[in-house]
């Protein structure tokens, strides 16, 4: 017997088939949307708005989930040597962990209690590491790396609290001794994935570098942890993403390294607000195709790559259609899914702009280079047939693993973004 998820499929494929290539209509897409806002600072960090707050707000703007992510620590710690443990100062402000992992998931539990209209997803953004460097005596102390963050999400209570940090003494290694590259992110990362939780490299581009009092700030860009590390789920782009999701750039090169069979997982693009109460809450949204709007399925959602990105006000794209479907066998795939090709690979979209009388430009992107161009107004239907993935038509190997995404801006501004679909030449 067909379980309801196996129907959906099957309804899916019928109506690609039934339809053609030439079809007017989409068929539907095999799950429902869920637009959502996704990291999001609280009253318990310290930030202005409650989780009640962004409820509402998600509510009047028709979102279907708030993802709070609360800092887990806002803690740092220098001990004078030879006498660290005795002679030191600490800086330890309003967090998630502060507070306690248990009523922080309690706090969050009992908004999401609030409101069925809007569901309240736990998380934390992570900073596992950081250092010192420098000499207080010459005015070159500089805390390092403090804005160098990871999202966490999928805990328990016993998870968060026991992540590997050096504001908990639960990390490897210490502030002391310098830049450790990726070792302290990959060892929460292994952690996170290891107890089946969700981690995301958050604002890989961001910079810090200022001062308070006689103690320098500095955070770099990180964008190369991107290579780095291994395992993590993904990663955040608009408005802190940099330029990470052009092609040919890192999320390109992660894809094709996954392709190879060098990484043991793709990286999924999400979009974050990084609100601390300040920003608009539309500003940014990661588009969930889920069964429910629940959080264990909308986290297993973004586990799988099922979702799509959009930014810019005042109204984003939107995906109608998307879906790579392999000509011969009238075989499709969605988002984050790989589909075993036996012929030409079609891709296929609709995307429609929320701006009245606006037009659009959508571009396709194979294995990191731009491949098909089409403008138009909205909404704009695209079908472009790969005939390099055909198996007489082709530079692909048999067997040779691809991945096709889209990118799309409308006339005001406004982008898209999708995540990967996968293809196995034949």
């Amino acid at each position: 017997m067909l379980s309801d998820s196996g129907l959906r499929w099957v309804i899916v494929i019928l109506s690609c088939a039934l339809l053609g290539e030439a079809a007017a209509t989409d068929p539907a897409l095999p799950e429902p949307e869920h637009r959502v806002a996704l990291h999001l600072h609280t009253t318990i960090g310290g930030d202005p708005k409650s989780p009640a707050q962004f409820m509402r707000e998600a509510k009047a703007a028709g979102l279907a989930a708030v993802f709070i992510t609360d800092h887990d620590y806002q803690r740092w710690e220098y001990g004078a040597w030879p006498a660290r443990g005795l002679i030191k100062q600490r800086i330890d402000l309003p967090s998630a962990l502060k507070l306690g992992a248990a009523r922080y998931l309690q706090a969050l539990a009992q908004a999401d209690r609030l409101d069925p209209d809007v569901r309240v997803i736990d998380g934390m953004e992570a900073a596992p590491f950081y250092y010192w460097s420098g000499s207080y005596w010459d005015g070159s102390f500089t805390l390092n790396d403090r804005d160098k963050h990871l999202l966490v999400f999928g805990l328990d209570a016993s998870g968060y609290e026991q992540m590997p940090l050096i504001a908990n003494g639960r990390s490897h290694v210490d502030q002391y001794h310098g830049h450790q590259y990726a070792k302290p992110y990959q060892e929460l990362i292994d952690y996170v994935v290891q107890r089946g939780g969700l981690i995301f490299w958050a604002h890989p581009s961001i910079k810090e570098v200022g001062k308070v009092r006689s103690v320098r700030l500095s955070t770099l860009p990180y964008e190369e942890m991107l290579v780095a590390t291994d395992h993590y789920t993904g990663f955040a782009v608009y408005p802190t993403g940099g330029r990470l999701w052009e092609a040919g750039n890192l999320w390109d090169r992660v894809l094709r390294e996954y392709c190879e069979g060098r990484r043991g997982q793709p990286a999924w693009a999400i979009g974050e607000l990084d609100d601390h109460g300040d920003q608009p809450i539309t500003g940014v949204a990661t588009v969930i195709w889920a069964p429910e709007r629940t959080r264990p399925a909308l986290l297993e959602a973004l586990r799988h790559g099922h979702m799509y990105v959009t930014y810019g006000q005042p109204g984003h794209p939107k995906v109608q259609w998307y879906a790579v479907r392999d000509a011969a066998a009238n075989q499709v795939a969605f988002s984050g899914e790989e589909l075993r090709l036996t012929g030409p690979a079609m891709l296929e979209c609709t995307i429609a702009s929320q701006s009245p009388g606006s037009s659009l430009k959508v571009l396709i992107i194979k294995d990191g280079v731009i491949i098909h161009e089409e403008s138009g107004p909205s909404p704009l239907a695209v079908r472009w047939t790969d005939t390099a993935a055909a198996p007489t038509g082709g530079y692909h190997a048999s067997g040779q693993k691809s991945y096709y995404r889209l990118y799309a801006q409308n006339s005001e501004g406004m982008q898209l973004l999708t995540n990967p679909i996968f293809v196995i030449a034949p």
